[in-house]
């Protein structure tokens, strides 16, 4: 078996794994309402589709702001090789998940880019914040 139909074949076995979805929006400036006054973000989605939410070294880290203990927890989010390529700070929502419904509606944040020869999917570190 070649390197490129090992690697095909993994990226069809990496797929099969990806049991939720998930939406990637890019925020693409701030609005402020005067009625409210607040501001929010404005986004444009990225992707839309099947992804993995999967753990790996472990690494949080503490930080207080303003007052508040924060804990940054870090994981992976896997997507088929064919979505596009994500920015750092892009925003993940879980919008389903198969077999862990405690996944549903958690934010991330991208943290970084996803760079590998022979990838089977695309591996972007995210980052959740819990307060």
């Amino acid at each position: 078996m070649s390197a490129v139909s090992a690697t095909l074949a993994g990226r069809r076995a990496a797929e099969r794994l990806m049991l939720d979805a998930c939406t990637v929006e890019r925020i693409t400036g701030r609005t402020y309402n005067p009625a409210t006054r607040k501001h929010a973000d404005t986004k444009q989605s990225v992707y839309v589709g099947k992804c993995k939410v999967q753990s790996f070294e472990a690494y949080e880290q503490t930080a207080v702001a303003g007052g508040h203990t924060y804990t940054l927890i870090r994981y992976h989010l896997h997507v088929p090789i064919s979505a596009p390529d994500f920015a750092a700070d892009d925003v993940v929502t879980i919008t389903a998940s198969r077999l862990d419904p405690a996944l549903v509606g958690r934010v991330f944040r991208i943290a970084g880019p996803s760079v590998k020869s022979l990838a089977t999917a695309r591996r972007f570190p995210i980052e959740e914040v819990t307060a």
